[in-house]
């Protein structure tokens, strides 16, 4: 009889449904939008917990409780679809710059304040000295025809 007792409780087991748990959001009033391209914002009122809103590499969170924090390294434009290398980072000296672009790009070295450190135009290759710069965390934008195609965030030793 024990033997059959047990039998069962592992069959039951295999077989039941269980807790799930999902970020979601309780709020006294809200609401959603969805765009053409898949993207969502939602809002609420009197949220005791917040849900963050995800689409592809996007990672948007808002509100008092965030499980979970994705801090963004660096942009990229999808229709971009060259290939930019920068490295090495972290960097030292000298940081290197490739592209397969075929035109120029349009490069500028910004500090975490927002002050324009450096800005350059280039083709295939740059080399970009970081010697005299102080150590710290830097944003390296590119852009190609004035709009900004990749940025990459650097940390200088």
């Amino acid at each position: 009889m024990k033997h059959l007792l047990l039998y069962f409780m592992l069959i039951l087991t295999y077989f039941s449904y269980t807790q799930s748990i999902t970020l979601s959001v309780i709020g006294m009033a809200g609401g959603l939008e969805k765009a053409d391209d898949g993207s969502t914002v939602s809002w609420t009122i009197g949220e005791p917990i917040v849900d963050p809103v995800r689409h592809d590499e996007f990672y948007l969170t808002q509100g008092f409780q965030q499980p979970f924090l994705k801090i963004s390294t660096g942009f990229a434009d999808r229709d971009f679809t060259f290939d930019l290398k920068v490295y090495p980072n972290p960097v030292t000296r000298i940081i290197n710059l490739e592209s397969d672009y075929p035109d120029t790009i349009k490069t500028k070295l910004v500090s975490r304040d927002g002050k324009l450190i450096r800005q350059n135009t280039w083709n295939s290759n740059l080399n970009l000295q970081m010697t005299q710069l102080p150590a710290g965390t830097y944003i390296l934008y590119h852009f190609v025809k004035d709009r900004i195609v990749k940025s990459h965030l650097i940390l200088k030793h």
